[in-house]
């Protein structure tokens, strides 16, 4: 290795410099890749290069088919389809969007057309009860009695009826829905789908009865109230609290009476609930209906218990007393039910009026609206129960 330190100082050559700043081999390549990638990165810079950075899948896209919308020009005569099979049928084509919008639009209207309810003449709304005049206070509650200008409660909360009912010719039927107030919504459903000119029987068991009353009574619904009566197998078969009995004595019936009675405020008249037994036992039944007279109201017969005394304990305490033509099967289909109410409608063209009664269960409330929706064009009347008792005294 040679000294420097020994070797005398002398001015180098251009040359001699230059020798000395020559790159190595390494350095070389270094150079020549950093240069290469910028000039790259500046070419990146100013082309755009689709789907950059991203996965990338190619496929073959075939020719696009021609769709006909609703501004498309309708082609003259048949397009042929591509599914059309070997002998030659063709694919019916597309509808048009709009003829199918039309389409529907007038489905839609003629199934509007089908569920119309009917005309039905409008119950008019009846007097909030209690009414002051006809009503005093009793060992229970409120209790119904003539007011001193003679009118009864029968005359008070029945319905008021337009001359056009009154004097219709066409056959008439009243119906009554037994067993309101137990149900709140079966209640509430009846009051609110069911014709005003239907009555209601409210049994007096139940919580705030009296604002179902008045709902009741809003609608136009008359009201009457149901009497719990021993029927044979009691106590096994029971109607309820403080039901009537043949073997109590008539203090005891007459007090558990007003008890009934005092449940609430804005019924005409009274009817039966059972009682098979009570109501063939006269000495039992002379004193219920001598109270029930004397207090303005009267008294309904559901039919149900077959021959019975009340008919003749009622006309000789001039109770007034109606009796149903029918009474339609609680344990019915719907089916069943709608036809015992075309019986029922037959009977009235035969007889020009004719009553029945149903229990307010929930098949029971369905078909009777069914029934009742176009019950007017068939040309009968429906009407409140009180429009039987008009005129007769039994």
């Amino acid at each position: 290795m040679q000294d420097n330190l020994r070797e005398p100082l002398k001015r180098r050559t251009l040359s001699d410099r230059l020798s000395q700043l020559k790159p190595s081999g390494l350095q070389a390549v270094s150079g020549f890749v950093a240069i290469a990638m910028i000039i790259a990165g500046v070419w990146l810079y100013r082309h755009d290069v689709p789907f950059a950075g991203e996965p990338v899948v190619v496929m073959k896209i075939g020719p696009l088919e021609k769709i006909s919308t609703a501004s498309t020009p309708k082609q003259k005569g048949p397009e042929k389809s591509p599914d059309a099979d070997i002998a030659g049928k063709e694919t019916p084509p597309e509808p048009d969007p709009i003829d199918l919008a039309a389409d529907r639009a007038a489905a839609r209207q003629r199934v509007a057309i089908i569920q119309r309810p009917g005309r039905r003449m409008t119950a008019r709304a009846l007097r909030r009860a209690p009414v002051k005049a006809v009503s005093e206070r009793g060992p229970f509650g409120s209790l119904p009695k003539v007011a001193r200008n003679g009118r009864k409660p029968f005359d008070v909360y029945s319905s008021k009826l337009s001359k056009t009912i009154l004097h219709s010719g066409k056959p008439k039927i009243a119906l009554v829905i037994s067993g309101m107030g137990i149900n709140v919504k079966l209640t509430n459903q009846a009051i609110r789908e069911l014709p005003g000119f239907v009555t209601f029987a409210f049994a007096p068991y139940g919580r705030d009865l009296q604002t179902m009353i008045n709902a009741a009574r809003k609608r136009g619904h008359e009201v009457i109230l149901h009497l719990p009566m021993e029927p044979f197998g009691y106590p096994g078969v029971n109607p309820g609290p403080r039901t009537l009995l043949a073997s109590a004595e008539p203090q005891d019936n007459l007090k558990n009476l007003k008890w009934m009675m005092s449940r609430f405020s804005g019924y005409s008249g009274v009817t039966n609930y059972l009682g098979a037994k009570f109501t063939t036992d006269g000495g039992a039944l002379l004193p219920v209906f001598s109270q029930i007279k004397s207090r303005g109201l009267v008294y309904f017969d559901d039919s149900t218990n077959g021959e019975t005394l009340t008919g003749s304990i009622a006309r000789a305490v001039q109770l007034p007393k109606r009796t149903a033509d029918i009474a339609i099967n609680a344990n019915g289909s719907f089916s069943a039910i709608q036809q015992s109410l075309t019986e029922l409608e037959d009977m009235a063209r035969r007889k020009g009026f004719a009553i029945g009664t149903a229990t307010g269960l929930a098949e029971t409330i369905d078909a009777v609206e069914a029934w009742s929706r176009d019950l007017e064009e068939r040309g009968v009347l429906l009407v409140p129960l009180s429009l039987a008792y008009r005129g007769a005294k039994s």
